[in-house]
């Protein structure tokens, strides 16, 4: 088929005539009349109208513009972006992290990197463990800061374990103690982490382990969820320790916060990526990760 077939289309539906639509193309009047012809003939189907003046485009003949159109476009859109990653010398790099942590470690991290690699191009992501653990061997993400994976396939390099804080309503009378926090929770309102969540893992397990039952009063999606609601006075939840002191500042009045003692439950940290990735840009992020974050754990 003709790539000029949908300009051909558009000028005849606006002109209603071949001539001049011929003559806003600078193309010849036969040359339009044969392509229009040829197309109908490939597809079995009337494009133009010709028992009247002005010509109109028949249904069919209108849905076939609609999809050319629509075809120029996407191929305009992949040429610019195709152009826009030629111009990144640095290359592209998809980086994901563990929700909530990007607003709170990329700004230590980023600026350094893009100090070096002005023209990088980066796809940041907010995954889960589980889906981080799927995704990197398959190539759909280059890097992950968050929770530990361990994979043959894979090189990790820890960071350190990030300390966590019980985050409890204003309005519950239970009152933590130092040294066992979470012992506080048994039959009280709690907000979990649906499944998959290494994290939620993590704090079951602690649970399990210590008799500790609680109430399973909301199951959410993330802990940014889980840490709203427990503002809106509905359940305790279980946070970093530095997410929560943001909270608390932002809502001093709404919730208290109890650090969690790391020997007691905690998160081992890094950066996970491909074993066999080497580039330049992934050295520099895994060196910029390991110097800006282990101070903050």
């Amino acid at each position: 088929m003709d790539q000029r077939l949908g300009d051909f289309l558009a000028a005849i539906a606006t002109t209603g005539n071949m001539t001049k639509a011929a003559q806003s193309l600078f193309v010849t009047q036969p040359y339009i009349s044969q392509t229009v012809r040829r197309a109908e003939n490939e597809l079995n189907v009337v494009l133009v109208t010709r028992d009247h003046q002005p010509l109109t485009l028949t249904y069919a003949g209108q849905r076939v513009l609609t999809y050319l159109q629509a075809q120029h476009q996407l191929q305009t859109a992949m040429q610019q972006e195709l152009k826009q990653l030629t111009n990144h010398a640095a290359g592209s790099l998809t980086l994901a992290i563990n929700q909530p942590l990007a607003a709170l470690w990329l700004p230590e991290i980023l600026p350094a990197l893009y100090a070096q690699f002005p023209q990088l191009h980066l796809n940041i992501q907010e995954l889960t463990t589980s889906e981080a653990e799927q995704r990197l061997p398959t190539g759909k993400i280059d890097v992950f800061i968050g929770k530990a994976i361990y994979d043959h396939r894979l090189a990790f390099q820890p960071l350190g374990r990030l300390k966590l804080a019980l985050v409890v309503p204003a309005n519950s009378d239970i009152q933590p103690q130092a040294e066992q926090p979470l012992a506080a929770l048994t039959n009280q309102p709690f907000i979990r982490i649906a499944a998959p969540s290494r994290f939620q893992e993590v704090v079951d397990h602690y649970f399990q382990d210590n008799g500790i039952t609680v109430i399973n009063r909301l199951e959410v999606p993330d802990s940014r969820i889980a840490l709203a609601l427990a503002t809106a006075q509905l359940g305790s939840m279980v946070t970093g320790w530095d997410t929560s002191k943001t909270a608390l500042k932002n809502h001093p009045d709404q919730i208290r916060i109890y650090p969690i003692p790391t020997n007691q439950v905690a998160l081992d940290m890094g950066i996970t990526y491909p074993a066999h990735h080497h580039s330049a840009v992934l050295t520099q992020l895994v060196q910029l990760t390991m110097t800006k974050l282990l101070p903050l754990l």
